[in-house]
């Protein structure tokens, strides 16, 4: 590797982690492309070597107050995508989040009864080496096992408790 090529890693590694400078842990080089939006006073944990492609569309991270995202070593999040914590998101290493997937750990109102009560919110956990296609929403509660594979357009709820 010659003298520049390594200069302009290190200044890109720099960049990167000055525009993840509202996460709480970053790992090694990480790589951002595009606008990447960063909100809420929660805890977001960024893993070695993640690259968040925003390139085409901004990707948003939200962690409320309480909550943490922790995204793991290794893992691809395309443009669009939104993970948004009121509790915990756990994205494994060796993840792929395709274009204007949605992760959320919380419905943020009832379908039935008052829509101002917030419901109370379910952690979601994915494994090592899962693949979301584009447009792919988790919901809360979910859990995924490693090596998931999840075609374009998939809805994943969590099981459901009790009767129908």
């Amino acid at each position: 590797m010659s003298a520049v090529s390594s200069c302009v890693d290190v200044v890109r590694e720099q960049l990167a982690r000055h525009r993840l400078g509202r996460c709480t842990w970053v790992g090694g080089s990480p790589r951002v492309r595009g606008r990447l939006w960063i909100h809420g006073p929660g805890d977001i944990l960024v893993g070695d070597r993640v690259l968040f492609d925003a390139s085409r569309a901004p990707i948003e991270l939200y962690a409320w107050r309480g909550a943490t995202i922790v995204v793991g070593d290794d893992t691809y999040v395309g443009g669009g995508c939104s993970l948004e914590a009121t509790a915990s998101i756990r994205i494994g290493a060796r993840n792929r989040l395709e274009a204007f997937c949605r992760i959320m750990d919380n419905h943020f109102h009832p379908l039935v009864g008052d829509r101002n009560e917030t419901p109370t919110p379910r952690p979601v956990a994915l494994g090592d080496d899962v693949s979301l296609g584009p447009r792919t929403i988790v919901l809360a509660g979910a859990s995924l096992p490693a090596g998931t594979w999840l075609p374009a357009g998939s809805v994943v709820n969590a099981p459901r408790r009790g009767p129908p």
